[in-house]
């Protein structure tokens, strides 16, 4: 009789200590500034910076493609109540004008990418589909550009909450010298390869900025946008070029349809190099369940198929 009064008591009190953590988890994140973000390397990015004191939502879930998203009702809702939206920018988020507009949202909207040098997209005969009049939104690629990116960030969200704005900086301060690290890093492994033998090929065309900034020949069969479709020609010539030049590696893409890259693998025998994560951050508990696990892992994939 007394070890079942025991239990009793025992269940009750936590039942009453659960219900208060669970009050003050709601508390806390009442407290918090709410920030709605388009995709997963934004949710990171703003949750380093505004740590304790935001909370964020993403749109676009991890290891899902914003080029083909489709917003619902309830992401309308989602932005409808939020202190902050942050966005990529340069056409990346075809649909956020409609989407915003179907929230009523008045408040700040923040573009990361603003600038930023962009940087042109290719032509992919016709069949791409343009981003902002055919600039590439993917400026993530560059770890310089990505410095300009959080800095706009730490900006914006200071603007919303100037009482926390040397929080925030401070936060800046601390990633920034995480991503010299980062390019540190990118650079002294990329210089290792020799330039003739930095030719890969991914699904679809979303690595410009790495090329550029690191100085590797990323080549695709698709457009800037997964939604972009490789006419015939385009692969043709591709797999010619492929026949002709060292081509040391072919790439899938976590957010790929990669039917079309092992058709090229196989009329080529270039070797699958492995997957690469191009605009979406993998789980949390993943390889690239953040920005830096993202980029080091894609780094390394690619070194260890072009070694």
């Amino acid at each position: 009789m007394f070890f079942k009064g025991l239990a009793f008591f025992v269940g009750f009190f936590c039942i009453i200590f659960l219900n208060l953590s669970s009050a003050s988890v709601k508390e806390d994140i009442g407290n918090r500034k709410k920030i709605v973000v388009t995709f997963s390397i934004l949710e990171d990015i703003v949750s380093v910076i505004g740590g304790k004191k935001v909370h964020v939502t993403s749109l676009v879930k991890r290891n899902m493609d914003a080029h083909m998203f489709r917003p619902t009702p309830s992401d309308a809702r989602r932005i409808s109540s939020a202190d902050l939206v942050v966005m990529n920018g340069i056409g990346f988020e075809g649909w956020m004008k409609r989407l915003v507009k179907a929230s009523g949202y008045q408040g700040v909207i923040l573009i990361a990418a603003k600038n930023i040098e962009k940087l042109r997209q290719k032509e992919h005969h016709g069949h791409n589909i343009n981003h902002a009049d055919g600039w590439d939104p993917h400026v993530w690629f560059s770890v310089p550009n990505m410095k300009i990116y959080v800095a706009n960030i730490a900006e914006g969200i200071s603007r919303i909450d100037p009482p926390s704005k040397k929080y925030y900086m401070k936060n800046l301060k601390k990633y920034t010298l995480d991503l010299d690290n980062l390019d540190k890093f990118i650079r002294s492994s990329i210089n290792s390869i020799p330039k003739k033998n930095r030719k890969v090929i991914t699904s679809h065309d979303a690595f410009g900025y790495l090329a550029r900034e690191y100085g590797i020949e990323m080549l695709s069969p698709q457009g800037i946008s997964t939604e972009s479709e490789a006419s015939a020609s385009k692969v043709a010539t591709l797999i010619r070029q492929i026949k002709k030049t060292s081509v040391k590696a072919i790439f899938f893409e976590n957010i790929a349809d990669n039917r079309l890259v092992q058709q090229i693998a196989r009329q080529t025998s270039v070797q699958i190099g492995g997957n690469l994560y191009s605009d979406a951050l993998s789980e949390k508990n993943g390889m690239a369940g953040n920005y830096i696990d993202y980029m080091r892992y894609n780094v390394k994939t690619i070194l260890k198929a072009l070694n």
